[in-house]
């Protein structure tokens, strides 16, 4: 399911899932593990709203208030 989602975003921006291998400086082949394993890590998905011109944040479901924005400010060198 995640990955139909991230599929969607890609495609809305005009953007392959290849793409999104090359902005994590990693194989499609090593994209599609994750994929098919479901080990996405946060690091991966802060990327991924870096390529797609995205924001990620964490939103109270009762009041609307962002709680939490993720960037790439985020990632340290161990996280990467």
């Amino acid at each position: 399911m995640i990955t139909k989602k991230l599929k969607a975003i890609l495609s809305l921006r005009g953007l392959a899932f290849a793409d999104y291998a090359r902005k994590l400086g990693i194989t499609r082949q090593s994209l599609n593990k994750k994929r098919k394993n479901n080990t996405y890590k946060i690091s991966d998905i802060i990327e991924f709203a870096e390529l797609t011109n995205a924001k990620l944040v964490l939103i109270d479901e009762e009041t609307n208030e962002i709680l939490i924005k993720f960037n790439k400010e985020d990632l340290n060198e161990e996280e990467k």
